[in-house]
């Protein structure tokens, strides 16, 4: 199911501006939960064209245009266990990207686990992979420390 909204006015480059496009972009991320390791992925266009792969995810930077600090750069809001949540630019109401839960028999089957994201027009959309692998191993983290709430209602920021 694709969502519409409108383009942000200029392009919003955080990895390179050949990830930013004029349209919205539909992208399949599909992670393999049968493996030892956490965070093997793969991310895929509408068509089944493998743009992405994350093997063994280790996130030691955080990517930050804001140096002070003092508000962040983008806010995700929603259910990360459900894979429904929406990423926001700073304390805006402005969505850059939506994720929405898709389950298929081979998905269930194959031990995978996938969802889709609409990035919205003019928004880096590697960066938008990058954040997702990031909260991945953030909710992995926090589920390993036992906090089982952690995927419930999660607010993360950046």
């Amino acid at each position: 199911m694709a969502y519409a909204y409108p383009a942000t006015a200029n392009p919003v480059s955080i990895i390179g501006p050949h990830f930013c496009v004029p349209h919205p972009v539909e992208l399949a991320v599909i992670r393999n939960v049968k493996t030892i390791t956490h965070g093997d992925f793969v991310v895929t266009d509408n068509n089944g064209y493998i743009l992405f792969k994350v093997k063994d995810q280790s996130v030691e930077d955080q990517i930050r245009n804001n140096t002070k600090e003092d508000v962040c750069d983008f806010k995700v809001k929603g259910s990360w266990s459900k894979k429904s949540c929406v990423i926001y630019v700073g304390e805006t109401s402005t969505i850059v990207a939506q994720m929405h839960e898709k389950h298929t028999v081979q998905n269930v089957l194959g031990g995978k686990d996938e969802f889709m994201v609409t990035v919205n027009p003019n928004i880096d959309y590697a960066f938008i992979v990058a954040l997702i692998v990031a909260l991945d191993g953030i909710h992995a983290a926090a589920m390993q420390a036992g906090q089982t709430s952690a995927g419930a209602s999660a607010a993360a920021v950046v």
